[in-house]
């Protein structure tokens, strides 16, 4: 797990975000998992909407973060997905977070690569990043990196990755976009790949 000292807010995610009671709904049935990543380019659904296959968390939603398909300036395509805070947030930890996740077992054993396009318009100690968890059989985390060592406030298009390894025994992946503190963030373009086989090393007694 990555940690940073950039502020209170971004130690605070890594512990919000092992959870996915607090990532999803917290209505009596959580959404199913994908079979596979959906809507990567956001060019499905309509404007205004939740992305078809992406979730705004109701630890976000209930805080005052929106999450929509929008077509103002989309960095590729008819259309991008923002994440914004609308008013004041009731919670000083609560952070806006579009994410999806879906199935690991065809990805178990493999690295893998989460890559977007990401602008942000934010101000003093706010930031945007993207994120990636792997959950394990059991309730056990995996590979998790959610950018907190390298914030995103560029407001100009630019492309971030983040790229891990996959547990034998993964169950789920997980994966968006979060807003920290105010203003607004936008996510067009995101690819997830294979890159191969993690390589096993036994070291000799």
């Amino acid at each position: 797990m990555k940690t940073s000292t950039l502020s209170r807010a971004v130690i605070f995610l890594p512990l919000a975000l092992i959870l996915p009671a607090t990532l999803l709904s917290q209505a009596p049935q959580a959404p199913a998992p994908l079979l596979a990543p959906t809507n990567l380019d956001f060019e499905q659904g309509q404007p205004g909407e939740e992305p078809p296959g992406w979730h705004n968390s109701s630890f976000a939603k209930n805080n005052g973060y929106t999450a929509k398909i929008v077509t103002d300036k989309p960095e590729s395509g008819r259309q991008a997905a923002e994440v914004a805070l609308e008013g004041e947030k009731k919670d000083a930890n609560a952070f806006g977070n579009l994410l999806t996740f879906f199935d690991a077992t065809p990805y178990r054993g493999k690295r893998i690569r989460f890559r977007a396009a990401v602008r942000a318009q934010v101000s003093g100690g706010s930031n945007a990043a993207l994120w990636l968890r792997v959950d394990r059989e059991g309730g056990a985390m995996g590979f998790f990196d959610n950018m907190s060592d390298r914030p995103i406030r560029a407001s100009e298009w630019k492309t971030y990755e983040i790229t891990g390894d996959v547990a034998p025994d993964a169950k789920n992946i997980f994966l968006g976009l979060m807003l920290l503190g105010q203003g607004r963030a936008w996510i067009d373009s995101a690819s997830f790949e294979t890159l191969g086989t993690v390589e096993t090393r036994h070291e000799p007694a």
